[in-house]
């Protein structure tokens, strides 16, 4: 009897230590449900955020695709392609005409995205009498992919092929044909480039530089010597108006060569455009804090408000996208704006829905590739949309799975040297007391 009593308060205990067992096998299991939902919860907020929020959104950097497909087998004689003529062989027409604008296109695209061929069009409607150049890198134009057709009509735009070794003889960037290119991120070597290209345009040339992604809303004779702030304590870069040879372009390629030479951080999108010109400016305006309008104190260089060429700051871009009631009648009729800076590489993946900000302004300022632009977004929505979301969901979960496996790595390496320390701390004890 004592024998069967026994073995049943064993079974009991047993019991009673399987279910708590159980129990804390279940504690744990949710404990690890809830750090992953948080977990993932976190860093999809963090990735959409930045992704919209920042100037170059963390996942469009890594996402972008150029399709630089080498054009080396294409046959001259192709009907689809046209074969560019190459900018030095109009050095003389360049050098004498008084106005001139630049659209460059540092990718190896051989066609122009709709997008940017309203920057491109609105610009020749604005300055019929004047020449506007597309530079492209690649060698030929698509005469049927893309936007170049809706283009052709206008006499005043030419498009021709860039060699940026080329672009650089004359100025002090020749320096960069000897120097081994940065290897990093593809994205980052198009957009340094970029910097490099429209300054030394515009020391060998004078005119104004547009970035693709800039529409211009008024015609923009009036502006020499001109920069634009986008923040209180810098300017932007995606327009500029200089005369040939301005001393500032000649500094500013200095400091572009110096960060180059000195360790550069490939990584630093801004360094060799917006902040090299900014410090240049200070030094040659002897200002901590850049002024607007005062050119007597900085070389002729008119340094405008931000609303003059970007009155929309890049956290309020999405909207310039988006169904809209309002009409864009206060960027239209305000005198002192000339331009839309739409930050193309943020926006990007974000449809020109009907009748938002984009779409009445294409429509009036860039009307033949107007119908392309609202075609195109609307039959590529719905799978563009999925297809991005999908990358993000993919991009988070391993982010997720990698913080997990970080935080269980944290928590051995933790539990090791908790373990060692109580090692050490049980030999001491056990040699004091063993001490006479």
């Amino acid at each position: 009897m004592v024998l069967i009593k026994f073995r049943s308060e064993l079974e009991k205990l047993e019991g009673k230590m399987n279910n708590k067992f159980s129990s804390s096998r279940l504690v744990n299991i949710l404990k690890w449900c809830i750090i992953v939902i948080i977990t993932f919860g976190i860093v999809c907020l963090s990735v959409s955020q930045l992704s919209k929020a920042s100037l170059y959104g963390i996942f469009n950097i890594f996402t972008v695709e150029f399709d630089d497909a080498s054009m080396r087998n294409l046959n001259e004689n192709s009907q689809d392609y046209l074969l560019l003529e190459n900018i030095s062989q109009k050095e003389s027409e360049l050098i004498k005409t008084k106005l001139k604008i630049f659209f460059v296109q540092t990718s190896e695209n051989e066609d122009i995205i709709s997008r940017h061929a309203c920057s491109i069009e609105s610009a020749a409607r604005l300055h019929p009498n004047d020449l506007i150049f597309v530079l492209m890198r690649s060698k030929y134009v698509h005469l049927k992919k893309g936007s170049y057709i809706h283009l052709r009509s206008y006499n005043n735009i030419h498009f021709t092929h860039f060699d940026e070794q080329e672009i650089y003889r004359g100025t002090s960037l020749i320096r960069l044909n000897k120097t081994k290119p940065t290897q990093f991120i593809h994205y980052f070597t198009i957009s340094h480039m970029s910097d490099f290209i429209r300054t030394a345009l515009l020391y060998k040339y004078g005119g104004i530089y547009f970035d693709l992604d800039i529409i211009p809303l008024k015609n923009f004779q009036i502006f020499s010597n001109a920069v634009g702030l986008e923040t209180d304590n810098g300017v932007n870069v995606a327009v500029l108006a200089f005369e040939r040879q301005h001393l500032v372009l000649d500094l500013q390629m200095d400091k572009q060569l110096e960060s180059i030479e000195n360790k550069f951080n490939a990584l630093c999108w801004n360094c060799l455009g917006p902040l090299a010109l900014t410090r240049v400016l200070e030094n040659v305006c002897g200002q901590h804090r850049l002024r607007i309008h005062e050119k007597d104190k900085c070389l002729e260089i008119d340094i405008q408000p931000s609303y003059v060429f970007y009155p929309i700051s890049y956290q309020q871009i999405p909207q310039f996208f988006r169904f809209s009631t309002e009409n864009v009648d206060f960027l239209l009729k305000n005198s002192s704006i000339y331009s839309i800076h739409y930050f193309h590489h943020m926006t990007m993946n974000l449809p020109i829905e009907i009748m938002s900000p984009f779409a009445q302004i294409a429509e009036t300022y860039c009307p033949n590739v107007y119908k392309d632009l609202i075609d195109q977004n609307i039959s590529n929505h719905s799978s563009k949309f999925i297809f991005t979301n999908m990358n993000i969901i993919l991009f988070c979960l391993l982010i997720t799975v990698l913080c997990i496996f970080l935080f269980i790595l944290i928590g051995h390496v933790l539990s090791y040297i908790r373990f060692w320390r109580l090692i050490g701390f049980t030999k001491q004890h056990r040699f004091h007391k063993l001490s006479p």
